[in-house]
């Protein structure tokens, strides 16, 4: 876990961790304990490289230009065949940037769907997709 799900803000990744399965993962835990829902989560990665995806489709992130939410959309579809979404926020510069691409999943964990309008919601038609770092 600590190769593939890292705490990129704090460092503390037991931290995060514990905080991912609170917000997401309880929701989950009639079909599955923590261990499986972590497990499910480090098989998607590996099953779907988002990065290699969209460097594909000429995705790359920069602090100097804007990236539309429908080539990141578009880009994840290319790859999975299924509507991706992304979820956006608002920086400390006031910036609205990506926060994370998202893919759907039914209760089982394994069967890829379409995401619904409202995940990409967050994000307007243009935002900011910058590098750690930056």
């Amino acid at each position: 876990m600590n190769q593939y799900w890292k705490d990129l803000e704090n460092g503390n990744s037991i931290e995060a961790w514990a905080s991912k399965w609170e917000m997401h993962g309880t929701c989950s835990a009639a079909g599955f304990d923590q261990f499986k829902y972590f497990c499910l989560g480090l098989d998607t990665y590996g099953r779907h490289a988002i990065f290699s995806f969209l460097d594909r489709e000429g995705l790359a992130p920069s602090s100097s230009k804007y990236v539309a939410k429908a080539s990141f959309i578009t880009a994840i579809a290319n790859s999975t065949l299924k509507k991706g979404g992304v979820i956006c926020a608002v920086d400390q510069y006031r910036r609205i940037q990506l926060q994370k691409a998202v893919l759907c999943y039914v209760k089982d964990g394994h069967t890829l769907i379409d995401c619904p309008d409202n995940v990409s919601s967050s994000c307007p038609d243009n935002f900011v997709w910058l590098a750690l770092g930056d």
